[in-house]
């Protein structure tokens, strides 16, 4: 059984690599609108990672190997999800498998090293504001703030109008409504944030009422603001229905991303939207990622290929 499963996951991989050829990677980092069978292939993914995360599923040596060197570094979003399990798995098995693969592999990329820190480092648990948090140490130099971007559930925060795929972190909530009264049910603004000190991430969603023009819009995206965040780094556009987007429920789609300096020294930080305008419902429901990473975190080097992921997750919503 679990050969089997092992040979379907890479014989799909295959069959993204013959039909999609390599993914384009631009200025911006890589970017394209995965279609339905690539978006099965990353829940199946992660369905799977998760039995072998509870061993529920074991792999072989011989089977480690075929999944790493098929999957780590390629230019699909799916790949992505392979990478950022095994940089969170805390299952022994997995873990001596991936440092005993690096090192007789001789692998010098960032992503190899990073992961080699983190199989290296001390787990410390902390209170930070009132709950538990946990934070690891390598060599007490470099950093991890254990910041999960494997795990994800299905949330739907305006009674159903609106859903996306969110990170599963415990994250600290924070809550805004129009009217000013915080009553649940009022909400049309949430913010969330995970994380601190070396690294942290944050998420907003928003829903906007009344939205019948261009120029409403246009208020909406505030790229003027993202514009002067980010010089001559902020991209912006709207998307075609096409892949996954055919059945989200908007009738337009837009997205924008920006990468930079942070403005601490030493830092540096992304941002990731994706707005969502629903014509009959006059309404806009809008995501807004921002990551940001220090130069003592040991994910530093690996920061493009995870922002580029977290990019990915503006394009996992819809309306209801």
């Amino acid at each position: 059984m679990i050969k089997k499963r092992v040979l379907f996951l890479s014989a799909l991989f295959v069959f993204f690599i013959c039909v999609f050829g390599a993914a384009a990677e631009g200025r911006e980092g890589l970017f394209y609108i995965p279609d339905m069978d690539e978006m099965s292939f990353f829940i199946e993914s992660q369905s799977f990672l998760k039995k072998a995360e509870n061993g529920k599923t074991s792999l072989s040596d011989a089977q480690f190997k075929n999944i790493y060197s098929r999957e780590i570094g390629q230019d699909f979003f799916s790949s992505m999800l392979y990478e950022n399990f095994f940089r969170v798995t805390e299952n022994e098995t997995l873990k001596k498998q991936l440092k005993t693969y690096i090192k007789k592999e001789n692998l010098e990329t960032d992503y190899a090293k990073t992961l080699l820190k983190k199989l290296d480092s001390e787990k410390k648990v902390y209170e930070q504001d009132g709950k538990k948090s946990i934070r690891y140490s390598y060599k007490n130099k470099e950093f991890d703030e254990n910041i999960n971007l494997f795990d994800f559930v299905e949330v739907h925060p305006f009674k159903d109008e609106f859903g996306m795929l969110l990170f599963n972190n415990d994250w600290d909530i924070l809550t805004y409504t129009s009217e000013g009264s915080g009553q649940k049910e009022n909400n049309k603004d949430v913010f969330l944030i995970y994380g601190g000190n070396t690294n942290s991430i944050t998420v907003r969603i928003t829903e906007y009422e009344n939205i019948v023009n261009e120029d409403d819009l246009q208020k909406v995206f505030k790229n003027e603001f993202y514009e002067k965040k980010y010089p001559d780094a902020w991209y912006f556009m709207e998307l075609d229905k096409k892949g996954i987007l055919e059945t989200c429920g908007a009738d337009r789609y837009f997205v924008g991303c920006g990468k930079g300096p942070d403005l601490i020294p030493e830092i540096d930080c992304g941002t990731f939207n994706g707005f969502l305008y629903n014509k009959t419902m006059q309404k806009v429901f809008s995501v807004s990622f921002f990551m940001n990473f220090s130069q003592i975190n040991m994910n530093y080097e690996i920061r493009d290929r995870l922002f580029d992921y977290v990019r990915f997750f503006t394009l996992f919503c819809f309306c209801d």
